[in-house]
């Protein structure tokens, strides 16, 4: 509300400090990457565990910040393809495009790559813009460029990554973290029947994968996905909420989608950004439920 009694010249000045928050995430993730292959391990995880080093950045996961990274990229990608300089000049819309696509790919977050793929892909069916040949060609040969490098430094880890992207052996660089997610989709599709109506409640998957029983039946005793990291967003608002919340929650977001597109126009980049952007965060929470960051909120807010 505050946002909107401002104006638009104040909401364009959120819109863009929010989307250089996500490159400053980024940047600080890339140098934290960097630096690991100077001896400095600050800010990095599951290197000992998988074999890759993977930067956090200031959004404690490695997952998170692919998503931020993620969702910076996609708003460049727009003002690329628009060549729109209202908010930051091509120059900078080039680099920060080009470190947030590297970003996502860094933090080796599968779910955040996908998402990201399926948003430019729904950009360039919406745009049919020829510009989209030349940016998945030159990311095409900076993926290239930069696997060789990465093969000439550090050969294991390359050989990690390779696996971690290969589908046969993709399940065993992620520490277990499919296997948590596959058991508490499970979980989810054997409680959702006992109150397919109203739901279980709002924190039940919380408090079920605390329980031994419960992890010992599901998961053999390891550690099941829950409160934010909670696997795919539909199944657990259904679980949460029953099939009351989910027609609900549908409703909304087409409510939302009717309010992006009816203010859609080609002149103007901000409502295919906000379109693009979602379905980013939705493909992501499809896989890494993060519905209740704060993030999320504010990104509705603005829309």
């Amino acid at each position: 509300q505050c946002i909107y009694s401002k104006g638009l010249s104040y909401f364009e000045k959120i819109l863009k400090y929010t989307i250089i928050s996500g490159v400053f995430v980024t940047f600080v993730g890339i140098l934290q990457w960097i630096g690991f292959f100077f001896g400095f391990e600050f800010g990095l995880s599951h290197y000992e565990e998988i074999g890759i080093p993977r930067p956090s950045s200031f959004a404690h996961e490695p997952d998170w910040y692919g998503l931020f990274a993620g969702y910076s990229a996609v708003w460049f990608v727009v003002m690329y393809l628009r060549k729109d300089s209202r908010l930051f000049s091509q120059l900078f819309i080039l680099i920060g495009m080009f470190m947030c696509f590297v970003g996502v790919f860094i933090s080796m977050a599968r779910a955040s790559i996908l998402s990201l793929i399926v948003a430019i892909l729904f950009i360039l069916i919406i745009t049919k813009n020829m510009r989209a040949i030349k940016l998945l060609a030159s990311s095409a040969i900076i993926m290239i460029v930069g696997a060789m490098v990465l093969f000439i430094i550090n050969q294991d880890i390359f050989i990690k990554v390779y696996d971690r992207f290969n589908p046969s052996t993709s399940l065993e660089t992620d520490q277990g973290a499919a296997d948590s997610r596959f058991a508490s989709i499970q979980l989810m599709l054997d409680y959702i029947p006992k109150h397919p109506l109203v739901g279980n409640g709002s924190g039940g998957m919380s408090e079920l994968s605390m329980r031994d029983d419960i992890r010992q039946e599901y998961i053999y005793g390891g550690e099941l996905n829950a409160g934010k990291g909670n696997a795919n967003i539909f199944l657990t608002v259904l679980f949460d909420t029953g099939i009351i919340g989910l027609i609900i929650f549908l409703l909304i977001l087409g409510r939302t989608a009717w309010m992006i597109l009816s203010v859609y126009h080609k002149s103007n980049f901000i409502p295919l950004g906000f379109l693009a952007a979602s379905i980013f965060i939705l493909v992501d929470f499809n896989f890494n439920n993060g519905f209740r960051m704060g993030f999320v909120w504010f990104h509705a807010a603005l829309i």
